[in-house]
């Protein structure tokens, strides 16, 4: 629910823009105000007794594998201001793919570049939202 309020009071500094033109600002909002609701509810169900969940813990394969992608969206948050999201992302994708074993090696390259830089020219590009570009994309 901290995150949420986070991310709403972060979204809430873009320009929400119009219904025929909506701004940079709308999908950020979207995102909070979804994170909140399910904060919310989940809190509610939890008050009332009706969650009781046991978690599992990964084992094995399985905690490296997490293990793994923590260290990727670390790499990602860390790497994120000084070679931008294009790259970063493109890297956790490929480190994501490769601890889950997914594909073969020309594959995942393949899905790391189109989801890093494809994410990029959505977001940036067609929705205006502004991403890091880093040093090379300014």
């Amino acid at each position: 629910m901290i995150l949420g309020v986070f991310y709403l009071l972060t979204a809430l500094q873009y320009p929400m823009g119009t219904a025929r033109r909506p701004g940079p600002g709308l999908y950020p909002l979207l995102v909070a105000c979804s994170l909140l609701a399910s904060s919310v509810i989940t809190a509610l169900q939890a008050r009332a007794g009706e969650i009781r969940v046991k978690v599992d813990w990964p084992r094995g394969g399985g905690r490296g594998r997490t293990v793994a992608i923590l260290v990727a969206l670390l790499a990602y948050i860390l790497l994120l201001p000084g070679i931008g999201h294009p790259i970063a992302a493109t890297i956790v994708v490929f480190i994501a793919l490769q601890a889950f074993g997914e594909f073969r090696w020309p594959m995942r390259i393949g899905l790391a570049l189109l989801l890093g830089w494809g994410s990029f020219y959505l977001f940036y590009n067609l929705l205006g939202v502004p991403l890091p570009g880093g040093l090379w994309f300014k």
